[in-house]
């Protein structure tokens, strides 16, 4: 398949942020082009179409779309002298952005210094101005084309529960959500949940993976960590400020889970069939709101129940567009509550729609994307 043929059918399926930040600058009347670098065979059909070497293509096509400003939506993944070669290399280029809203350690940080400022999530801004970095917060949002998509269902919602998400074990990830769960599928409320039961779920991969985070750290020490940097299996492993814990689950929990996980277009056609969509941030985010999920829960009319968190109403108004728990307790209590009182649900569903929309599209965040770039030329 040719580079074109593979990139429609990529966008298609509308996984991440797919290319909607591209459409909405071109809306907005700014020429953009969006590049997946580590879908390995769309690079290499673009290398092919283009008849350029298969090596280095990232900065072949940096070189050849000639930008003024570069949005590295992945930072974790590049180094600073991945930076400093586009700078010096591309002459185009004015400004090169960071985005910061996962998992990172102190290599990363040193990284995004190379960038003239940061995106990043509202956990992350404090960390990064600590390190001296510029930074501005940046919320995630809801691309409004994805409902074009839904209206063949009918707005029939036939799922009373609804999640779709990882599961890892540790402090800094899921072992609170898991926690929630595990006392969600103890209740008589019937659930959905979709989530990828991988590596730290079979034993093997487990044990290999925790041979990974201790030889990467030994290396460190004595200091050959950069040897392990490029390497593929150890760049995530570098991330992790703990050894990786093994994933625990009753069987009861197990049973309900549906291990083939839902991605893009499947998984907002999931979520608009189901009345409550559910979410616990991971131990990252700390004591803020700030992942995706809340914007695609809300984004396709699906009401949000979410964990409280202290500026949650800087982005939803608690019970009126939204509705919160602070303990597993409570969370069981209201989806009982809403399920009892469906056009409760759906006025809180359809409140938290209208928000999401006006206040959380990716048109809004592309807006103040450029704001802020002419505002740092």
């Amino acid at each position: 398949m040719d580079y074109p043929s593979q990139y429609s059918h990529l966008m298609s399926q509308k996984f991440a942020w797919a290319d909607f930040f591209k459409k909405n600058f071109e809306q907005l009347g700014h020429e953009a082009f969006e590049i997946i670098w580590n879908a390995q065979p769309l690079q290499q059909a673009w290398a092919e179409f283009h008849n350029v070497s298969k090596h280095g293509i990232l900065l072949s096509q940096i070189l050849y779309y000639r930008p003024d400003v570069i949005i590295f939506q992945d930072s974790v993944s590049f180094s600073a002298e991945f930076i400093r070669e586009i700078r010096l290399k591309v002459k185009s280029v004015k400004i090169i952005v960071g985005f910061l809203c996962s998992p990172f350690n102190n290599t990363v940080l040193t990284n995004l210094k190379e960038y003239n400022f940061v995106l990043a999530c509202a956990p992350f801004i404090e960390v990064l101005k600590q390190n001296r970095i510029k930074c501005f917060k940046f919320i995630h949002a809801f691309e409004e084309s994805i409902l074009t998509d839904l209206k063949e269902l009918g707005g029939i919602r036939s799922t009373d529960f609804f999640f779709a998400g990882s599961l890892l074990a540790g402090s800094n990830f899921h072992s609170g959500r898991i926690q929630i769960l595990e006392n969600l599928a103890n209740s008589d409320i019937n659930l959905k949940i979709f989530t990828p039961l991988i590596s730290s779920d079979n034993p093997l991969s487990f044990n290999l993976k925790k041979l990974s985070y201790h030889t990467y750290n030994i290396a460190k020490k004595i200091g050959l960590a950069g040897f392990f940097n490029h390497i593929p299996k150890f760049e995530k492993i570098a991330l992790l400020s703990e050894p990786p814990e093994r994933i625990k689950l009753s069987p009861k929990l197990r049973t309900i889970i549906k291990s083939d996980p839902l991605f893009g277009s499947d998984m907002y056609k999931a979520l608009a069939l189901s009345k409550i969509g559910f979410n616990f941030h991971g131990g990252i985010a700390g004591n803020f709101a700030a992942n995706v999920r809340m914007f695609e829960v809300t984004g396709v009319g699906t009401l949000l129940l979410t964990d409280h968190k202290q500026n949650i109403a800087e982005l939803f108004e608690p019970d009126y567009e939204v509705v919160t728990y602070k303990n597993s307790s409570e969370c069981i209590d209201k989806v009982q509550y809403l399920l009892n009182h469906p056009h409760e649900l759906t006025r809180i569903a359809l409140a938290g729609q209208k928000r999401c929309l006006r206040d959380h599209s990716i048109k809004n965040r592309v807006l103040q994307i450029i704001d802020i770039i002419e505002n740092n030329l």
